[in-house]
């Protein structure tokens, strides 16, 4: 997988937490300044793979996937340059967006890039490798949970529990898995890195 010097270049700003990625668009519903809020998300495009093993390694697995499919693994040789964050094919350029999604499932890890807005699944070029798959994702209320730090397993099951009693005590129910959401490159200053932990829900009878 050949990744451009203008992408390293480019990524400097991500050392220090500096974000320029297009986020899915979204409405803030309710934010209780602790980190803790709900939103109201438009339907996205997602780039998914599946992959086995603990969450390291099936976190790099999965990320090296999906990369390569930035990158151009795809049928249209498009290149989503992830850290600019631009897609070139030429006389196009396309976003990319952030966080970088991932779920643990009774099948294994789910890993997930959301894609530009602008792009329809339809528009989408095809994954060369077979394991991934370019899904429409419809618009959903979802609460979310922010923090800061290195991300690991078990800080997030911790903000996972955290999450899930203040849905609860807001007046909603869980309706989905507990999806965990990277916002930026790993090797970003750990105190400056922006993680959540989100799910979607509904209000409680």
């Amino acid at each position: 997988m050949h990744i451009p010097l203008k992408t390293y270049l480019e990524s400097i700003p991500g050392f220090f937490g500096i974000r320029t990625e297009e986020e899915p668009q979204h409405e803030v519903i309710f934010d209780d300044s602790h980190g803790f809020q709900v939103r109201q998300y438009g339907a996205t495009v997602q780039a998914r793979t599946m992959v086995q093993g603990d969450r390291d390694s099936a976190m790099d697995e999965g990320f090296r996937r999906l990369a390569g499919y930035i990158f151009g693994e795809n049928s249209q040789k498009k290149q989503f340059e992830m850290t600019t964050p631009v897609l070139q094919n030429k006389s196009e350029t396309l976003s990319m967006t952030t966080p970088v999604l991932q779920s643990k499932t009774a099948s294994g890890w789910e890993m997930a890039f959301v894609l530009p807005s602008d792009v329809s699944r339809e528009e989408a070029p095809v994954p060369q490798d077979g394991r991934i798959e370019v899904v429409d994702v419809p618009g959903k209320l979802m609460a979310t949970l922010r923090y800061t730090g290195n991300q690991t397993e078990e800080k997030g099951n911790a903000k996972t529990a955290e999450l899930l009693e203040l849905v609860k005590e807001h007046g909603y129910k869980a309706k989905s898995d507990v999806v965990w959401a990277q916002y930026d490159q790993p090797f970003a200053i750990p105190f400056l890195k922006r993680n959540e932990v989100q799910v979607e829900i509904e209000r409680a009878n």
